[in-house]
């Protein structure tokens, strides 16, 4: 686990007030433990000038919020690149790195997206 100033994850997406406002909590604890980390609204069901916010994009944004400890943790996992290197340590390398990304980052993009990875 990294050592991290944030808010330790795993973070979900949760509705107290109803689907106009998700919050943004720990996983795990109880309705009267919640900190709000982060809240999302959406504006498409109210009078605003310019681009609203849609109940559609407001999942996607809180989606991509509460995935934001697991990304970080995927990214703190990423193999570091070699300073200096022989052409077979950068292949080595490489594949260490498409090995990574194929297991850790894409799952990591999945949950962040909503996507099956």
């Amino acid at each position: 686990m990294m050592d991290s100033k944030h808010t330790q994850g795993p973070w979900v997406i949760e509705d107290p007030m109803g689907p106009e406002s998700l919050w943004i909590v720990e996983a795990g604890k109880q309705t009267y433990e919640w900190r709000c980390i982060a809240m999302v609204c959406r504006d498409d069901d109210i009078e605003v000038s310019g681009p609203k916010i849609s109940a559609r994009e407001q999942n996607a944004n809180a989606r991509l919020i509460a995935s934001a400890p697991a990304m970080a943790e995927a990214l703190a996992e990423a193999p570091p690149p070699p300073v200096e290197a022989t052409v077979d340590e950068a292949r080595a390398w490489l594949l260490e790195y498409a090995v990574w990304y194929g297991r850790t980052a894409r799952a990591a993009l999945s949950t962040a997206t909503g996507e099956a990875g």
